[in-house]
């Protein structure tokens, strides 16, 4: 089946109002996702918008223009079921502190992990290693002998950082996941993982007091920026004047990632440090 083939096979299956087996039989034909072609089948709740789109997109048609020209069929979308939302756990450490943890599994589940996108395959290989990262933090956490002294709750609150540090991303990392089974779509690589400029590349030392100045001073370094961000000044207005997109506001943007970056570095470089 040629271009043209495949381009009046997809309009004559819009028209007569995209039947979503037909679609599937379609897809299989000339599809260019191996995943979707092994994903579509029985799927139509999760994919009746999607298929359409990719079917155009295989056959050389503009999905957005017909869209646009009311030549695509609005399907009513399901509800999904609403679920009770559950409390966050809280971890515990023998102080007493506790630190909220997201129920989250410790793998991302994945059947033929060969036919995901390499996107897929890559935020499922990040997700193990930060989850394991994350259950390590924690047993430094619960083996720290119990007390109140001052270098025993610095030490607590680097690891907490790093643990907070590392949660996020790990519920970002899901949610894509769950976007993804939803819908099969993927954020651009870009977005899921920034490539900043600028990047600090210091070699950090081994003292501690050191690393928690060289932190403090990202830290007031991104405040700064922050507020250019969002005042236009290095110090809070009294009402927001966000800083107008462009190259200015992308050099500050990628310059506080750059920093969020390192000081994740000097907190794993704390938590290693014999600091207690």
């Amino acid at each position: 089946m040629n271009q043209e083939e495949r381009k009046d096979a997809v309009l004559a299956w819009i028209q007569s109002g995209c039947n979503y087996d037909e679609g599937v039989k379609l897809y299989s034909q000339f599809g260019k996702n191996n995943f979707l072609r092994k994903d579509f089948p029985r799927k139509e709740k999760k994919y009746t918008t999607k298929i359409i789109y990719e079917l155009c997109k295989s056959a050389g048609l503009n999905y957005h223009q017909l869209k646009a020209e009311d030549k695509i069929p609005v399907f009513q979308e399901k509800l999904p079921e609403q679920k009770t939302i559950q409390k966050p756990e809280l971890f515990v450490v023998p102080s007493g502190e506790t630190l909220p943890v997201k129920e989250l599994p410790e793998i991302m589940e994945a059947k033929d992990l060969v036919e995901y996108p390499a996107a897929m395959r890559r935020i499922i290989a990040e997700y193990a290693e930060l989850f394991q990262e994350r259950s390590k933090m924690h047993r430094i956490l619960t083996e720290m002998p119990e007390g109140n002294s001052q270098a025993l709750k610095t030490k607590r609150a680097e690891i907490f950082d790093v643990v907070k540090s590392l949660s996020v991303r790990l519920e970002f990392l899901y949610a894509i996941r769950q976007q993804f089974d939803l819908n099969g779509e993927i954020p651009l690589d870009d977005e899921i993982w920034p490539a900043p400029k600028e990047e600090l590349e210091t070699e950090l030392p081994d003292d501690p007091d050191q690393l928690r100045k060289m932190k403090k001073n990202q830290q007031s370094a991104n405040t700064k920026d922050q507020n250019m961000l969002d005042y236009q000044s290095e110090k809070k207005a009294g009402e927001l004047c966000p800083m107008p997109a462009g190259p200015k506001r992308m050099k500050l943007e990628n310059r506080i990632k750059a920093r969020v970056k390192f000081i994740q570095e000097i907190d794993l470089k704390l938590v290693k440090t014999d600091a207690v």
